[in-house]
């Protein structure tokens, strides 16, 4: 490229530059005003149009939790007598997925409009989970909770509730689960008490007696382990203090504010375009 081409390059960027400078100052009133009053009106609209949303959190521990459910396992202890008395008094062990799962059921969404009246406030199922998130903490057995509500007393309120009603229900689940044991096992002595009676053999008697008696202590374990279960589930932090998370009012008035200047610049070079385009009619013309 010969220095001749070089020099005209920058003459053209220079005078570029020049234009460009001499459009904004020419239409910095326009920019000044446009950019402000974009400012204003994002700030009237996250101050007094856009409600705020408050987020209230709890943590709940999840004191038995297993990441995989072993099937095989599941089927041979169908078929083993002891390990069916075993776990006949012992609560299910659910993974944390199914815990996050049935933080978000309709059935538990249901416990607590009903308790805190919310259908009152016109408040559905699908309303009230849209609101709550859960996830698992990292590497633990923790259960973050989160409520977002317009209204902060609320979103504790929901929060504490929603904890509350879901430790009730995963109890009252334990303890049917437990009554149903209680049920089968009481189904299986009364089948072996009647084979009992038809039997002569001392030997074979004497199995029986034993599986009765095996029976009867699981029934046993399974009753007391109804009355003492607590649930899988510990509050580890309630809801208290709810903080803000809507709307972030310093982003979205400095979103305007570069949205204003890029609209204002764009239209002070639109109007010199067109005053360019006038005035070089009206030469023409003459």
């Amino acid at each position: 490229m010969s220095n001749s081409n070089i020099w005209c390059e920058m003459d053209e960027q220079v005078v570029d530059l020049r234009f460009i400078i001499k459009v904004l100052k020419k239409r910095f009133v326009l920019i000044t005003l446009v950019t402000l009053l974009t400012v204003i009106a994002s700030g009237a609209y996250c101050y007094y149009i856009l409600k705020p949303f408050y987020r209230a959190k709890a943590l709940l521990l999840v004191t038995q939790a297993t990441e995989t459910v072993n099937k095989s396992q599941t089927t041979t202890q169908k078929d083993d007598l002891n390990s069916i008395l075993n776990s006949a008094h012992r609560t299910p062990v659910l993974t944390m997925n199914t815990y996050v799962g049935m933080i978000k059921s309709e059935i538990l969404m249901q416990r607590v409009i009903k308790k805190l009246h919310l259908d009152e406030m016109g408040y559905t199922s699908r309303a009230l989970a849209s609101q709550i998130n859960a996830t698992v903490a990292k590497d633990s057995y923790l259960i973050e909770v989160t409520v977002n509500n317009s209204d902060p007393d609320l979103a504790v309120r929901i929060a504490n509730t929603l904890n509350q009603e879901f430790m009730a229900m995963m109890t009252e689940k334990n303890q049917e689960l437990m009554d149903q044991s209680v049920e089968f096992l009481q189904d299986q002595m009364r089948v072996i008490k009647n084979e009992l009676a038809n039997i002569s053999e001392p030997t074979e008697k004497n199995r029986l007696n034993n599986v009765i008696t095996l029976l009867s202590e699981g029934i046993t374990k399974t009753q007391i382990a109804r009355n003492v279960d607590l649930g899988n589930l510990v509050l580890v932090s309630p809801a208290m203090t709810p903080f803000s998370v809507m709307p972030k009012k310093l982003q979205i008035m400095t979103g305007a504010f570069i949205l204003g200047l890029m609209a204002s610049v764009g239209m002070a070079f639109m109007l010199e375009y067109m005053n360019n385009i006038t005035k070089t009619s009206e030469v023409r013309s003459q």
